[in-house]
């Protein structure tokens, strides 16, 4: 047998030598202190939507940034609201990711970057996906963080049909709420469909 028939034609991974002071695993890095960043990640879902909104609104009403009555402090009211939800889906989705598939990266050389992009965000991409959904459909039916936030013109969803109801047009309402309805069933379809893509 020549030595051409002996090595097979597909590529074998082989261990790189591992340089002094290198992890073994690249994404295996231990930040002191996560655990008060995430405690401190859910103190806003202690606070009532309210509160959390007038808080807001005094911090950013003489900020140096013109943030105040334009829709970015309704973004980061929404951020600080909802980030809870946010963090729970991707560590759902991080905690079920084997760190035998970082080492074998690690194992044929890959460093952070390349274990990151070709292992790490194609698991993740799932769980960060349903977790924008969820936001989404959380965003569009926000009553008590936007009514202390919106601009005049501007109204998000929640407040719009608070005041169409003062003004007793339910005709309107029923639609703007057909409409809510609709928006949030096709983006629970549509993250549904992508998860079981992604899964086969």
């Amino acid at each position: 047998m020549s030595t051409s028939e002996s090595i097979p034609d597909k590529p074998v991974c082989l261990p790189a030598p591992r340089q002094a002071g290198q992890p073994e695993a690249a994404l295996d890095i231990k930040i002191p202190g996560r655990g008060i960043l995430e405690g401190l990640a859910f103190v806003p879902w202690a606070f009532p939507r309210t509160t959390l909104a007038i808080g807001l609104l005094w911090a950013y009403v003489d900020f140096p940034l013109p943030v105040f009555n334009t829709l970015w402090i309704r973004l980061i009211a929404y951020i600080s609201r909802f980030l809870p939800y946010g963090i729970r889906a991707t560590n759902s989705t991080i905690i079920q990711i084997h760190k035998e598939l970082e080492e074998t990266s690690v194992a044929c050389g890959a460093g952070f970057a390349i274990t990151f992009r070709r292992i790490m965000m194609p698991l993740m991409r799932p769980g960060i996906i349903g977790g924008w959904i969820l936001l989404a459909t959380q965003f569009i039916r926000e009553f008590g963080t936007s009514i202390f936030l919106y601009s005049p013109g501007a109204e998000p969803m929640g407040p719009l049909i608070f005041f169409l109801y003062q003004d007793t047009r339910y005709g309107i309402i029923g639609a703007l709420g057909l409409l809510v309805c609709t928006i949030s069933m096709i983006l629970a379809a549509v993250g549904l469909r992508y998860t079981r893509m992604e899964s086969q």
